[in-house]
C-alpha cells in the first residue's frame, strides 16, 4: 500500500499525477503542497491510497528515492567559460 498525490490544473476535472509513491499520507500531502507552490496553474490536490508500492520519501521538501538513499540533490549549473580563458 502506498499514497500518490494527484493535482488539476485545469477545468476539465481530470487529475494529473506522476509515478511517486510515498509510505504515508503525510508525505505526499507534503509533496502536493510543495508542488503546489511551484506550479501555479494548480487548482486542487489530493492523496489517494493505492497498491502500488512504495518508491519515493519526502524529507523536508527534498526527495529521495525508495527507503535508505540519501535525499536527491540538484546538480550545480554548469559555467560556461569563453575559450580563451583556461
Amino acid at each position: 500500500m502506498s499514497f500518490k498525490p494527484e493535482v488539476q490544473t485545469d477545468d476539465t476535472g481530470k487529475w494529473y499525477g506522476n509515478a511517486l509513491r510515498f509510505g504515508t499520507r503525510e508525505e505526499a500531502e507534503a509533496n502536493v503542497r510543495d508542488l503546489m507552490m511551484r506550479w501555479l496553474a494548480v487548482r486542487e490536490t489530493r492523496v489517494l491510497e493505492c497498491d502500488d508500492p512504495v518508491n519515493y520519501r519526502y524529507v523536508d521538501s527534498t526527495g529521495g528515492s525508495n527507503k535508505s538513499d540519501p535525499p536527491l540533490q540538484r546538480r550545480p549549473k554548469r559555467i560556461n567559460r569563453s575559450p580563451h580563458f583556461s
